[in-house]
């Protein structure tokens, strides 16, 4: 009678006691809690050799990815290089923005806003270490000044003005303004009336 090799064969429930089972060294209890995640090391026989806890106070992470929301009870901070937000809208309770706060020492970097604006060139605002003063650009390139109460103008900080308000008060200090352009073209009274084509007036006795 020739033997056949059995392939497979079930154990009756409770057929092997808690005694007959090597012991695998991991302790009893409770693995993984509101501050703790569970870490378990199978092996090839399908035991279970190693449990512990990691704390998520220090827990390590190499790449972490949400597809859904994420609240961060504490503070937040970001040791790398770069940080980019996809967001359409940042809301923001903090009323001061601190740019360049790692800088130290002496003040040398220009620190300001820039406004992407896809095919067409970026405009910005900024500081000019340099000058000391706040400039803007409306192509990228060119910067010009922003006046404040106690600005002081020289050549090509302002680009050409083609039309001015009215001039309540203050001191023209600069040259004559043309006849073509409203002035008299002189800085005298009667090299103004000469250039307007005026003759020589006689008022209360005197002449002008």
């Amino acid at each position: 009678m020739a033997l056949t090799r059995i392939s497979s064969y079930t154990l009756a429930t409770n057929a092997v006691g808690d005694a007959a089972l090597s012991s695998t060294g991991v302790n009893t209890g409770t693995y993984g809690n509101g501050t703790n995640i569970p870490t378990f090391t199978v092996d090839e026989d399908g035991r279970l050799t190693a449990a512990s806890n990691t704390s998520i106070a220090n827990l390590s992470i190499t790449t972490l990815t949400t597809s859904g929301n994420a609240t961060i009870g504490g503070n937040l901070t970001v040791n790398g290089s770069v940080t980019t937000l996809s967001t359409e809208t940042i809301n923001l309770a903090d009323n001061i923005i601190v740019l360049n706060s790692n800088a130290t020492g002496a003040a040398s970097e220009n620190s300001g806003i820039e406004i992407e604006r896809g095919d067409d060139t970026n405009v910005a605002l900024r500081w000019n270490e340099t000058s000391d003063n706040w400039e803007l650009t409306t192509n990228g390139t060119n910067y010009y000044r922003i006046l404040t109460s106690n600005s002081s103008i020289t050549t090509g900080q302002l680009p050409t003005i083609t039309s001015l308000g009215t001039v309540t008060s203050g001191t023209w200090t600069a040259t004559n303004i043309d006849i073509a352009y409203g002035g008299t073209g002189a800085s005298t009274a009667i090299a103004a009336r000469t250039n307007l084509g005026i003759d020589e007036m006689t008022v209360d006795g005197g002449s002008y």
